[in-house]
């Protein structure tokens, strides 16, 4: 018989909740490229449309819309890496 404990206790277990966030376009601009490796960089962003925005868990993403070599749109998800509220910027990774 397995004796019942903490970690074998259903009650214990941690909930899953998933947050859905309110959709905002943001204007930013890109205020510093680092040359991580010859493959990838770190892109910050900044401006004030970033007030109010929220990362919570490290499953956000973010959606980025750059135009393509036709000026349509290119749509993009990437995951935030650091938001700095005070700093008002906002970096992510791009290999």
């Amino acid at each position: 018989m397995i004796p019942q404990n903490a970690f074998s206790d259903a009650s214990n277990a941690p909930e899953i909740q998933r947050v859905r966030h309110e959709l905002h376009r943001r204007s930013l601009e890109v205020v510093e490229v680092e040359r991580l490796t010859p493959h990838m960089i770190r892109v910050t962003l900044a401006g004030p449309n970033l007030a109010g925005f929220v990362s919570a868990s490290p499953d956000d993403h973010i959606k980025i819309f750059i135009p393509g070599l036709d000026g349509a749109p290119v749509r993009r998800d990437y995951t935030p890496r650091k938001y700095d509220s005070e700093a008002g910027t906002l970096r992510r990774v791009v290999s």
